[in-house]
């Protein structure tokens, strides 16, 4: 069948066509060019309108912030739009646990694949790589090369067993990768040495302009995207995507836990919430949780009962302005809701909460 959408304005930058007002014709699917039956052709007015290929997303926070069951069915709802959901690593314990024993390669490679295939996903992310485990242990900020305070692994290596595992995996997307420090004035050395990290396997970088930061002028705040640029068109292994502000009021979703607890004070109204993942209790034992193999006994500030091999409970924190409430999600008789304002205590002590260091 052939096609004519007829007088579009026709965007094209991969063969210089900016916005002519033209003819397209298409036959069975396919774009084609001006073919000598285009009498016959089935025409649609396109006039007054934009024509141009179809525009790709590669990062919106729309679903999944449970499991992957929910976001396929929160996907499966969403209609018109070819979708897919990446699998987030690099914070997980099991994976932190590889790393600090010196699992093989392989051996990453192998969990990672059964990630995405349990996930059904089509890519992998990381996001602060390391950072929200070590927000956890009570540490704000983790650099590229900075050990992580308990399973002493960089975020450099975090990124080089990631990006390894991805493209030895054959994934078409390379590791999409939500770097270190967003937002902190000065972090363009940061993202330089994420670059650098990846060690020339594919990375795509994503939302580049909040890693993208200078510390120069008045107020130690500058934009330092020209060195990105060009570290990015030095290495053909790295895409990049923008990232959207919003001018106006908006609400922030991330699991970069130290960014949105750095920022939360920002916020207008000053409102947060956070999802901690806790264990089912353990009806036999109030045992803590499994240690690495080479560490003697739980690591200092770690939540008792944070076992990486049990099933998780799921607690919501909101804070609103001085006012701290709690309350439990799933298993909310053996979580217990704690009143406002009450500080520690109970058996899921030391468990960071929002407003509190």
């Amino acid at each position: 069948m052939l096609t004519r959408l007829a007088g579009g304005r026709v965007i094209d930058p991969a063969h210089g066509i900016d916005g002519q007002v033209r003819d397209l014709y298409l036959r069975d699917g396919r774009i084609i060019d001006a073919p000598s039956d285009a009498g016959g052709a089935h025409s649609i007015d396109v006039s007054g309108r934009i024509v141009m290929a179809g525009a790709i997303d590669l990062h919106t926070h729309v679903g999944g912030a449970i499991n992957a069951r929910q976001t396929h069915l929160e996907l499966a709802d969403t209609p018109i739009v070819d979708k897919g959901c990446y699998a987030m690593l690099g914070n997980d314990d099991f994976f932190l646990r590889l790393l600090a024993t010196g699992e093989s390669q392989q051996r990453i490679n192998d969990y990672v694949g059964w990630i995405m295939d349990c996930t059904h996903a089509i890519a992998i992310k990381v996001v602060n790589p390391g950072g929200i485990s070590a927000f956890k242990f009570n540490q704000r900020k983790l650099d590229v090369d900075q050990a992580h305070p308990y399973y002493r692994v960089t975020p450099r290596r975090i990124l080089q067993a990631l990006a390894r595992a991805v493209h030895d995996l054959g994934v078409p997307h390379g590791l999409h990768v939500h770097g270190c420090n967003l937002g902190v004035p000065g972090n363009v050395d940061t993202t330089l040495a994420t670059i650098e990290a990846a060690e020339g396997l594919p990375i795509h970088l994503t939302h580049i302009q909040f890693h993208s930061y200078g510390s120069e002028g008045d107020r130690k705040f500058s934009s330092a995207s020209g060195r990105i640029a060009e570290a990015i068109n030095a290495n053909p292994n790295v895409s990049a995507d923008v990232g959207q502000i919003m001018f106006g009021q908006t609400v922030t979703a991330s699991g970069d836990n130290m960014a949105q607890f750095r920022n939360a004070d920002l916020g207008s109204p000053r409102k947060s919430g956070a999802l901690y993942q806790l264990p089912a209790p353990d009806p036999a034992a109030d045992r803590p949780c499994i240690p690495r193999p080479d560490a003697a006994e739980d690591p200092p500030g770690r939540a008792r009962g944070l076992d990486p091999g049990q099933p998780d409970a799921r607690v919501f924190a909101v804070r609103d302005r001085d006012h701290d409430a709690r309350c439990s999600g799933a298993h909310a008789g053996a979580v217990g809701p704690r009143p406002p304002g009450r500080g520690g205590g109970g058996r899921h002590r030391g468990v960071p909460r929002p407003g509190r260091p």
